[in-house]
């Protein structure tokens, strides 16, 4: 240690100092409290900056100003899936599929209201015809056609038509094959071909 203050006089006295500035704080918070904060005002200023800036006080109060850490796990990419099938939902057969009275649909209120679906399984596929009205036009019929791979939960296809005539929001009436009879508010019928995925003028 003598040779160490013989080579580097002022670095050994600057590690001296700082070691008997720390220890009495480190001493007193690990004994459960902490001794009046030390007088740096003797130091230099420099000297002085890095005293205060390892002074266990300021530690402390860095660590309890910080914010929690926030959840930055990845979350999905993948589309929204369809609204679970849930036993209390009304259903009936119509067509090659079966209509869900159920208003539900993973898109946003601000741009579709649901009032019913008809769904059918096909070809390792599930179709998906939700019916209701434009989110910000009610008055304009809106039905979104949304096919979803069976195996892996992915959306392959499907199509977001308007009805051919404001008559308000429509909803799955009946069906014949793929053919759906679509009824809006004000009475007028509507007919879409689920496969051609178009309005045609007539039940094949």
């Amino acid at each position: 240690m003598l040779g160490l203050f013989r080579r580097h006089p002022i670095a050994f006295i600057v590690g001296v100092a700082m070691f008997a500035v720390l220890a009495v704080p480190i001493i007193g918070l690990a004994q459960g409290g902490l001794p009046p904060r030390p007088d740096y005002s003797q130091y230099p200023p420099e000297k002085r900056a890095l005293l205060e800036a390892n002074d266990p006080r300021n530690l402390m109060a860095t660590a309890q100003a910080a914010p929690p850490i926030k959840d930055l796990s990845p979350k999905s990419e993948g589309p929204t899936p369809p609204p679970q099938k849930s036993s209390s939902v009304q259903r009936a057969g119509a067509g090659s599929g079966t209509i869900m009275e159920t208003g539900l649909a993973p898109y946003p209120a601000g741009q579709f209201v649901g009032i019913n679906r008809w769904e059918e399984s096909k070809s390792g596929n599930d179709l998906i015809v939700y019916a209701g009205s434009n989110g910000s036009d009610p008055s304009q019929g809106l039905i979104i056609v949304q096919i979803i791979s069976a195996s892996s939960h992915q959306t392959v296809g499907g199509a977001i038509l308007p009805t051919p005539v404001k008559a308000g929001p429509v909803r799955v009436s009946a069906a014949q094959g793929e053919v759906l009879t679509l009824t809006g508010q004000n009475g007028t019928t509507f007919f879409f071909d689920v496969g051609l995925q178009k309005f045609v003028a007539a039940a094949r």
